[in-house]
């Protein structure tokens, strides 16, 4: 028995041995596959890029439910210089699990904080970490930060187009497309989509249900991409899917992450960080779209700018880009977040 007790003990030291950092390759090339089990669920987190570089930005993605793939296609100029952390959500992008039981902002929360951990012990020697946080996942980020000592993990705070005010983004998101429709109407645009937007903000004068929300920002986005000044661009493409992400999974779990009302309405009909944003204290850059429909740089950028409370803080406008400036302007978006970076670590 004796026997076999310290050979059981042998197999699980030589377990933890084979996860520890020690074991990880650090080059200017990484790609580092491995997840989080939190809540039922495993998370898949991706590092990949410039480990030797000693930093890496957690990217928390929006939504909620859409993955980090978005991202991850359009910032090779990105992990050429820093390494990236890509993290899908619980019922997000290929991460799998549970599908049930009650879905909380807190909960989330909470996952974030077993995400960071992971990558703390992971990568512990000398390195530097960066949040990034876009749409929904810039208010999360916000809320994040503002916990406890959240702060001290990292060296400063990215927030892409974030909302921190999410009970007010579909009131937000009906003033811009109107705002915007009018604008491209006066100007002589035929094109369908602005009369479209302008019946859906005359009959919608409130969004009260999911489904009018998903609609909303779903013509907010697909007229964002009708803008001239805005580049031209793809989010999905025929490659999007293939390789480590599961056209399936995603679907499966997008489809399961929309249909928790309860915990949508939390996001978008209660919750507002605003009275979080002076806690913030870290290094911050807010970086946003000049044409963002989904989340107003005017209502939700500059209030955010205004309010948080870093000493040392940015705010760069990206003049042709909508919802997402990493990929309508990728050269623009790696400089100013490579500049960030090398005045902050």
């Amino acid at each position: 028995m004796r026997t076999k007790i310290i050979g059981l003990l042998i197999l699980i030291a030589g377990f933890f041995s084979s996860c520890s950092n020690n074991e990880i390759e650090i080059s200017p090339n990484a790609h580092d596959l491995f997840s989080v089990r939190s809540n039922g669920n495993d998370m898949l987190v991706k590092v990949v890029g410039n480990t030797e570089s000693k930093v890496i930005i957690l990217f928390v993605h929006g939504g909620p439910g859409e993955g980090s793939w978005i991202f991850e296609k359009n910032i090779d100029q990105l992990t050429s210089q820093y390494a990236v952390a890509l993290w899908d959500q619980a019922n997000s992008g290929s991460s799998q699990g549970n599908n049930s039981g009650d879905f909380t902002i807190e909960r989330s929360l909470n996952d974030m904080e077993k995400v960071v951990k992971a990558l703390k012990t992971r990568y512990d020697d000398g390195f530097g970490f960066y949040l990034m946080g876009h749409s929904c996942g810039g208010g999360f980020s916000v809320a994040y930060l503002a916990e406890g000592e959240n702060q001290n993990d990292f060296k400063g705070f990215i927030n892409v187009d974030g909302a921190h005010k999410l009970k007010s983004v579909k009131d937000f998101q009906l003033i811009e497309l109107e705002k915007r429709a009018n604008i491209e109407v006066n100007k002589g645009n035929t094109d369908p989509i602005w009369q479209e937007a302008l019946d859906f903000c005359e009959n919608h004068s409130e969004i009260k249900t999911i489904d009018e929300f998903s609609e909303l920002s779903l013509l907010c986005g697909d007229a964002t991409a009708k803008i001239d000044s805005v580049n031209l661009f793809t989010l999905i493409d025929p490659s999007t899917f293939f390789g480590e992400y599961s056209f399936f999974s995603y679907l499966s779990n997008w489809s399961s992450l929309w249909a928790k009302e309860d915990y949508l309405k939390q996001i978008f009909w209660e919750t507002d960080y605003s009275d979080k944003l002076p806690e913030i204290t870290i290094p911050s850059l807010a970086i946003w779209g000049a044409f963002d429909i989904n989340c107003s740089v005017e209502l939700m950028g500059e209030a955010y700018h205004n309010q948080v409370g870093s000493a040392d803080k940015s705010f760069v406008l990206c003049e042709h880009s909508g919802h997402y400036p990493f990929v309508t302007e990728p050269d623009f978006f790696t400089n100013e977040v490579v500049s960030f970076i090398k005045n902050t670590k």
